[in-house]
């Protein structure tokens, strides 16, 4: 069993019981516990923990049993409970065991598991980030350079998943960095949206009065000198990141309410954006629903 935190540690835990006919129930229980303050590594080692635990305690009840048995055909565990009453008969484990030295053998095996290669063999596995905004100072750039209203459907179409048209691959790459990674194009014909050479955006339909929360977010960011452009990286791809994890969350929950909305800060206006993302999770239908619309 795995418990803890990152201030009082980590801890796996590994409770068996060990035979003793002097005990209430004719048993005493045992706990092993591993502590750590690396909650990754002990996490990532706990298989291998916990096999190597197991084989320790079946160890200790093999020998335990033995003792046990020998024990019974002296005297019944019923003799025994009428000899001694409820008098209690504390006995160590060497005792239990038939093994003098089990507590040295016990710290040989644990410094075996904290000496194992599988500490050094395995390294941590991170996973790939999900988003990939290198072309920040691009996007700055192109900004600045066209109209905003231009800049601002073009980013609106991106995050929302309506098909959009560019004249070159340059442009067409620098606004697919706000989507995540491996995200699928857009396949629908409804709504198109192409942007000519001379930054003159053609949009078969209109931005709706309220824009989603990510693409006010996103031009904020872009628009605001004082953040310098490594920081702009890291700040768009957080953005990016935050609004895939509600999309995941929207996607994974079983039932979704308007208090689950209200928890994530899901407004009417950022469900275009939570629709299209949640489907590339396979999002259930339930995500195209009005959520706010009055009962």
């Amino acid at each position: 069993m795995y418990f803890g935190d990152n201030k009082r540690g980590h801890i796996i835990s590994h409770v068996f019981d060990v035979k003793d006919s002097f005990a209430r129930g004719f048993k005493r229980k045992y706990c092993i516990v591993v502590l750590s303050q690396d909650q990754i590594s002990l996490l990532q080692h706990y298989d291998f923990i916990k096999e190597n635990l197991k084989k320790i305690s079946s160890s200790i009840q093999q020998k335990a049993s033995k003792v046990n048995t020998a024990e019974q055909s002296v005297h019944s565990q019923r003799e025994v409970r009428q000899k001694e009453g409820y008098k209690t008969n504390q006995r160590s484990l060497a005792l239990l065991t038939g093994e003098p030295n089990i507590f040295a053998h016990l710290h040989m095996w644990f410094v075996f598991l904290l000496r194992s290669e599988i500490y050094r063999s395995i390294p941590h596995e991170v996973p790939d980030c999900p988003v990939d905004v290198s072309a920040a100072k691009e996007l700055r750039e192109l900004y600045k350079s066209i109209p905003k209203d231009v800049f601002r459907t073009l980013v609106h179409c991106t995050v929302t998943g309506i098909k959009t048209e560019y004249y070159d691959a340059r442009t067409e790459r620098i606004f697919n960095q706000l989507l995540p990674v491996n995200f699928r194009p857009p396949s629908t014909e409804s709504c198109i949206c192409s942007c000519s050479k001379e930054n003159k955006v053609h949009f078969v339909g209109c931005l709706p009065q309220k824009l989603p929360t990510l693409v006010c977010q996103i031009e904020q960011a872009i628009s605001n000198d004082t953040i310098p452009e490594p920081a702009l990286t890291h700040h768009l791809s957080s953005l990016i990141i935050k609004w895939l994890n509600i999309a995941c969350v929207v996607n994974w929950a079983p039932k979704i309410t308007k208090e689950l909305l209200d928890s994530l800060e899901i407004r009417k206006c950022d469900m275009p954006v939570v629709t299209y993302w949640a489907s590339q999770s396979n999002c259930v239908e339930s995500c195209q629903i009005d959520w706010f619309e009055k009962v």
